[in-house]
């Protein structure tokens, strides 16, 4: 399994894909603001939790586009303002646990929503 702390600045990451590797809420990309160049970031099958955490990690990404979070245990359990970079344009949450309340909870950019 993979343990991957906040790049250094300066980093040149546009890609960056972490399927599969038990990677939960508490730990991802909180609070780092080094991936100013990351474009597409896939989580998939991991143990990610908490939605709104998912959106707070992306807060500081300028420049992220796609953002994959499918089969995770991703839940929202109250509305709340959520921090969503804004350049998200594609969003896929398939094969999660989350109800319609997460539309209340949605990037303003959003082109592409996957919710299967």
């Amino acid at each position: 399994r993979v343990f991957l702390d906040c790049p250094e600045q300066g980093n040149h990451f546009k890609f960056i894909d972490l399927t599969d590797n038990s990677i939960t809420s508490d730990f991802f990309f909180q609070d780092c603001n080094s991936l100013n160049l990351l474009e597409t970031l896939i989580l998939q099958q991991n143990k990610l939790h908490q939605f709104y955490k998912l959106s707070t990690m992306t807060q500081y990404m300028k420049s992220l586009k796609h953002l994959d979070a499918s089969q995770n245990q991703l839940t929202l359990d109250e509305k709340t303002n959520c921090l969503w970079t804004n350049s998200l344009k594609k969003l896929n949450l398939s094969s999660n646990r989350l109800t319609d309340l997460i539309f209340t909870c949605l990037p303003s950019n959003l082109e592409v929503l996957d919710v299967e």
